[in-house]
């Protein structure tokens, strides 16, 4: 989705959605940034309790085997739930994630600034012209430009089909 508009196949090639599959599921946007990377927010991965002690909990976040996490990519349209009717012209691929990098300075912060993750894929996302695509990373002489787009996986509960 775009601007709260449904888009066409192709139309935001390094959006992709997270669906990560704890107690309580839940789903994150994230770019493409290379043939196996994913850049995310840490938030989407930590838990409140994390953030107070300002460290993670059991066990290692570069192994979410309690978290796991599918990476959706290259379409736009995701089967989230059982008897989903995602066409599959539009249908995303998926994958599974492989390791999730949180940065220390997150967790140091007690989680507020440096909200960022990195989830490396178990398979790469080659480019592919029609569907996939790596964003742009700025560099640090990069001027800003006025506006700012921003992609991810939606619905309008009005226009189901």
């Amino acid at each position: 989705m775009l601007h709260g508009e449904r888009v066409d196949s192709g139309e935001m090639k390094y959006a992709v959605m997270l669906e990560i599959q704890t107690t309580l599921p839940s789903r994150c946007a994230g770019v493409i940034i290379s043939p196996k990377h994913i850049l995310t927010a840490a938030h989407c991965f930590i838990t409140k309790n994390e953030c107070r002690r300002g460290k993670p909990g059991k066990g290692n976040l570069s192994t979410p085997k309690k978290m796991p996490v599918w990476v959706h990519y290259g379409g736009t349209c995701v089967n989230v739930a059982k008897g989903g009717k995602c066409p599959n012209s539009k249908l995303a691929k998926k994958t599974k994630a492989l390791h999730i990098i949180v940065p220390n300075r997150y967790f140091a912060s007690k989680c507020r600034s440096g909200d960022l993750a990195i989830v490396e894929t178990s398979e790469r996302l080659d480019k592919d012209a029609k569907l996939i695509e790596y964003a742009c990373i700025p560099s640090e002489t990069t001027k800003m430009q006025k506006q700012l787009t921003s992609a991810g996986y939606g619905y309008d509960r009005e226009r189901i089909n």
